[in-house]
């Protein structure tokens, strides 16, 4: 079986000094269309935690991107070359939410007065309730314990007890006591009491010709303004179309003789080493010789690099002029690139 090369170009997204104008590559060689399985064995980067997109052809759009996760799935071709996005997922990076719910506590007083938190025990609704306890009475705390009174008369006993002691296992009672009251706040004067003015009168009711007018009024504007819009288009318009001739009768000429060849169209290699002699100064082509482009990978890779310069996506945001010359240069080189592909069974 016969081996086949395929130039592969790729870049990780969001990264610093990856994008797709200046790609990485390598070669897969294999018998048959390129899988995914032949991918991940021939990629450099040899980690688990890759999402893959590969661009592929587009009648309305040109080109699009599709997602390719099963290894027996053949990858797709734009133009004849693999083009790969590739997106890192770092589990490190991914953090979890937090809940802002929050259980409240209960709450009880203390002695000074002020708010205190008291555990709450998990699963049970009725210690939800603020547990609050009062101090009983003095004088029912001394009937209830007439052993701890002092009897005068006969002189036994010890000192009355107005204290009361908790039983075995119960807990301390906590004393209520009331907040301090509020002070209260003096209203203050209003700094200008000068009384407001009287609203407006309503509008008297209109008649029904007033009414008709007025909407013939809105309607007559909303023509006007769709006219006006109208001509602003029309006039945009008729200003590109003079520069695009202007453009034309300055540079077909010099297109058409770096594209033709008595009237046969000239082969890709000889207008990918020329390109530089008709692209606009300002261009991120960089100039390359007949001998860089002899062998079909290189030949590819200088097509795809030249696609990345003068693709009508790339010069959309250009003027006129670059605009008429990125077209041609991008029809002349596609339709060679086709020529090629078909003569020498790449």
């Amino acid at each position: 079986t016969t081996m086949k090369e395929t130039i592969v170009l790729y870049f990780f997204q969001g990264e610093a000094g990856e994008s797709i104008s200046q790609p990485n590559a390598f070669v897969i060689s294999s018998a048959g269309p390129v899988t995914m399985t032949d991918f991940l064995d021939a990629f450099p980067v040899k980690n688990s935690a890759l999402h893959y997109r590969f661009q592929m052809d587009d009648k309305m759009y040109g080109y699009t991107w599709k997602d390719i996760t099963s290894p027996s799935d053949v990858l797709p071709t734009h133009m004849g070359i693999i083009m790969a996005k590739i997106l890192r997922l770092d589990p490190e990076n991914c953090v979890k939410r937090k809940t802002r719910l929050c259980r409240k506590t209960d709450i009880e007083y203390c002695e000074s007065g002020d708010l205190a938190p008291a555990p709450v025990q998990a699963n049970k609704r009725d210690d939800l309730k603020p547990n609050v306890r009062t101090q009983r009475p003095a004088a029912s705390r001394e009937s209830s314990h007439p052993s701890n009174s002092f009897d005068k008369s006969s002189g036994e006993g010890s000192p009355t007890d107005t204290t009361s002691k908790p039983e075995r296992g119960s807990s301390p009672a906590v004393e209520r006591s009331s907040p301090p009251p509020a002070p209260k706040s003096t209203p203050t004067p209003p700094i200008n009491s000068t009384p407001s003015p009287p609203p407006p009168p309503p509008e008297p009711a209109l008649s029904r010709e007033e009414l008709a007018a007025r909407r013939e009024a809105n309607v007559q504007d909303q023509v006007d303004e769709a006219l006006r819009e109208k001509r602003e288009r029309d006039e945009s318009q008729r200003k590109e179309e003079e520069e695009l001739e202007a453009a034309r009768a300055k540079y077909d000429k010099m297109l058409t003789a770096w594209a033709m060849d008595n009237n046969k169209r000239r082969n890709v290699r000889t207008l990918l080493s020329t390109m530089h002699t008709v692209i606009w100064p300002d261009s991120r082509w960089k100039p390359i010789g007949l001998g860089d482009v002899i062998a079909p990978n290189q030949v590819k890779l200088a097509y795809r690099k030249a696609m990345l310069v003068v693709h009508t996506d790339r010069c959309s945001g250009l003027d006129i002029e670059k605009k008429f010359i990125g077209k041609r240069i991008f029809e002349n080189i596609n339709e060679a690139y086709r020529e090629f592909l078909e003569k020498e069974d790449v």
